[in-house]
């Protein structure tokens, strides 16, 4: 006789697509006319951009610009020159569940330089070997059936209790925050941009009935050369404050949800002001808000069940379920003494590139490991370009519970570097890196899925009442009853027990 089985629907984000791949670096250009021929090359730096991302059908098409920045030295005057070039991307990736099907998705991407080489072949050519990295994530909506209760009054059923995130709602809005920026007055005009930096810090945010509004601020840092000629270079910071609405059915002020914002991308191109100086930079930067909404629900999940009179066939899955614990901000400071072989008269700038950390989990608590590259660009007591670059290090604890059920993902962002020249010659740099941390429980066990009571086969029946059994020490109630085929409660009962363990070696009584 097949049972019948009672279940609890809940609603998860269930991974569909969770995958990366190394794309090729390979270029060879040409520097343009207006720029003098290659002493040295002090960096190359390759940042893969992703300008558009499509779902559609089985397929994930992502494409984008590789921005390939040449910083070196001219031949004449060893003076600091940039160029750059760019070279168009493109890869799509499978999918399982057609666009269509899919409820809520979300989309994460992202694409990071993995390594590059690069040498100047002649004066005027360079040759860039490499790999990028591209990653992709897509989560869904999706419902997952947890069987509850056995319908029958002769089965002895096991539970276990867990909490986990029923999701009541998921969404991601996308938005344009574009603003005219202006130099500082006494801050000579842009002939050529050579890096830009920009960091997204989340200020505050509240739920109102669909919606949540946002405060949030970009910092971005530009660094440029403002006399080609003379290889002048200068930078500028702005901070942008941002304020944004983004609608989410099913939200409301006492919600429970979590909100990401990520940047997909930016740019910063110069203009002419009225009097015909490049002192203005049209910014405009693509901002991505995730947010999904939750509520932890206890659910009671069958591990186990048998007959008192029948035999008993079970067939088991493995449920797994996840309760959203907790998104913490932890910062963590650097400070590095770089040493320097050239007397270095001046410190153009220090910048971070290439940042990444994962997370490892010990006894006691998890810890943020990682590495960056801080980047140096100075002059030396000829006025002659120097580069300097060093890979640091670094690990940060998490104070937070820790136990084999938690996990913990990670984000890490360099958000300042200060620095100065010490008396001996060498470069102190102070990094600030900033972690969002979301912090999970995961809860798997063996689950019942199917229960059959074969009638053929009926529980002999026993010759005494009360059989005398010899338990030991952390010996399980419920293994003594289910061999025995006979009612864990009436042993608790008749014994006294106040847990489902064992507590010392001794005699019980099994009525059967």
């Amino acid at each position: 006789m097949e049972h019948k089985m009672d279940s609890k629907e809940i609603s998860i984000s269930k991974t569909i697509l969770n995958t990366s791949c190394e794309q090729p670096i390979d270029a060879n250009f040409t520097l343009p006319d207006y720029c003098p021929d290659i002493q040295k090359i002090l960096k190359c730096c390759v940042t893969p951009k992703i300008s558009s991302r499509k779902l559609s059908d089985n397929r994930l098409n992502i494409d984008g610009d590789l921005i390939i920045g040449i910083l070196y030295s001219d031949s004449e005057h060893k003076q600091v020159k940039y160029c750059d070039y760019s070279l168009p991307f493109s890869h799509f990736f499978d999918i399982s569940t057609p666009y269509d099907e899919l409820v809520m998705p979300l989309l994460f991407t992202d694409a990071k330089t993995e390594y590059v080489n690069c040498r100047a072949v002649s004066p005027r050519k360079i040759n860039v070997h490499g790999a990028f990295g591209l990653f992709a994530k897509i989560l869904c909506k999706a419902s997952q059936e947890i069987i509850t209760n056995i319908d029958s009054d002769d089965i002895e059923q096991k539970k276990d209790t867990v909490t986990v995130s029923n999701i009541i709602s998921q969404g991601q809005q996308n938005f344009l925050v574009s603003e005219i920026l202006e130099l500082a007055k006494g801050k000579p005009p842009i002939q050529s941009i050579i890096r830009t930096n920009l960091h997204i810090s989340l200020k505050n945010y509240k739920a109102i009935d669909n919606k949540i509004i946002l405060k949030a601020e970009a910092a971005l840092k530009i660094l440029y050369i403002s006399d080609m000629e003379k290889s002048n270079i200068d930078t500028m910071q702005y901070i942008i404050p941002i304020s944004q609405i983004v609608d989410l059915d099913g939200l409301n002020e006492n919600s429970e949800f979590v909100l990401d914002l990520d940047v997909l991308n930016y740019t910063c191109s110069v203009h002419s002001d009225s009097s015909g100086d490049d002192t203005l930079i049209d910014f405009e930067a693509k901002l991505s808000a995730c947010i999904v909404s939750f509520e932890n629900v206890d659910i009671c999940v069958l591990v186990d069940a048998f007959s008192r009179k029948y035999e008993t066939n079970l067939e088991y899955k493995l449920t797994s379920s996840e309760k959203i614990v907790d998104t913490i901000t932890n910062s963590h400071t650097s400070k590095e003494i770089i040493p320097c072989e050239d007397n270095i008269e001046q410190i153009i700038d220090v910048w971070s590139d290439n940042i990444k950390s994962s997370v490892s989990k010990s006894d006691n608590n998890f810890t943020i490991i990682g590495k960056f590259n801080i980047c140096i660009l100075a002059l030396d007591e000829n006025s002659q370009a120097v580069y300097i670059e060093k890979t640091v290090n670094f690990e940060h604890p998490v104070n937070t519970p820790v136990n084999k059920n938690i996990k913990c993902s990670c984000k890490a962002d360099v958000t300042s570097i200060n620095y100065r020249l010490t008396s001996s010659g060498d470069i102190e740099a102070k990094t600030d890196i900033l972690f969002n941390l979301n912090i999970c429980q995961i809860h798997s066990c063996k689950s019942v899925c199917y229960a059959f009571a074969d009638e053929d086969k009926p529980i002999p029946k026993k010759d005494a009442t009360v059989i005398i059994y010899y338990a030991s020490n952390h010996e399980s109630v419920w293994d003594i009853a289910r061999k025995y085929s006979c009612s864990l409660q009436n042993i608790i009962d008749e014994n006294e027990i106040e847990d489902d363990v064992i507590s010392d070696n001794g005699v019980i009584f099994i009525p059967v």
